[in-house]
């Protein structure tokens, strides 16, 4: 059984003295950015520390999907900013005609965020 005898930060680093019985106290060092996003984890009596590629791809795949989360606000605005719109065209202010081209563009806006929602 593994067992954490210790735990020092100092400088964004993570030193943690581990005592696992079948090779006797070791050192392990992470970074503190690396166990708040949870990269670094002790899983099952054993500490997991990623690699660079892991770490690079952890935070790729943060960053898009940051992107696809400010991309749906983006559209979720846009709706919101042609709602009256929509409004005017139900209380006949706005003709179908001229009413259809924001009908299909606020459509593929709804489209788009249902892709990402999905």
């Amino acid at each position: 059984m593994t067992e954490i005898l210790g735990i020092n930060v100092e400088n964004d680093i993570v030193t943690a003295i581990v005592y696992p019985a079948e090779c006797g106290m070791y050192i392990v060092e992470a970074d503190k950015e690396d166990i708040i996003s949870g990269l670094t984890r002790y899983v099952d009596d054993e500490l997991i520390i990623p690699t660079e590629e892991e770490k690079e791809e952890f935070f790729r795949k943060q960053a898009e999907h940051q992107t696809i989360l400010r991309r749906i606000a983006e559209l979720k605005h846009f709706l919101a900013d042609s709602d009256y719109k929509a409004i005017k065209h139900s209380e006949g202010l706005i003709s179908d005609e001229d009413y259809e081209p924001i009908k299909l563009q606020r459509q593929a806006w709804r489209n788009e965020i249902n892709s990402y929602e999905n």
